[in-house]
């Protein structure tokens, strides 16, 4: 597995990423959050340069929202919450691909995801907490789906049935 260099940013820094990459029509982005542990499962696109915030940014969602050539997006232990999650669907429609793993997110946030990106095909919004009806949610809205990750979000039994029984492409 080729191990690749994770850049520091600063929230001071952060204006000039996000300038970066408007202005260089990035279609990848990765962001972890100040408390981001890696893993061995951890798979990111091969051409995103890797980032990870060394504090905490408030308003992250909001600001990456203008990165509106992205189809993947990382934000994963970022806490961003549902208004970064809602920012991020209303304004981010062309995402086929997202991370928002421990993000302080909960149903109207999976809410806003499942109404607002028909296109993703992969969502990982593992250790959040969008609970039965944020499972139910996605399962009614985003059929085209390959790849959901909602481990550690008390679904519950009647939210992995919809799941089971309507993204038959998983």
């Amino acid at each position: 597995m080729e191990t690749r260099e994770v850049m520091q940013i600063t929230p001071e820094q952060l204006d000039a990423l996000i300038d970066q990459a408007r202005r260089e029509r990035w279609t990848a982005l990765v962001l972890l959050g100040p408390k981001y542990q890696a893993t061995s499962s951890d798979v990111v696109p091969a051409s995103a340069p890797i980032h990870r915030l060394t504090t905490f940014t408030s308003g992250l969602g909001e600001r990456v929202a203008c990165l509106t050539d992205l189809t993947s997006l990382d934000l994963t232990s970022n806490s961003i919450g549902d208004a970064g999650a809602r920012a991020i669907a209303e304004r981010l429609s062309g995402l086929t691909s997202l991370d928002l793993t421990s993000n302080s997110i909960g149903e109207a946030g999976a809410r806003a995801i499942a109404e607002r990106l028909s296109g993703l095909t992969s969502l990982d919004l593992s250790h959040n907490s969008i609970g039965e009806a944020g499972a139910r949610a996605i399962a009614e809205r985003l059929s085209g789906l390959t790849s959901l990750n909602l481990s550690h979000n008390s679904i519950g039994e009647a939210g992995a049935r919809a799941i089971a029984e309507r993204l038959s492409g998983l």
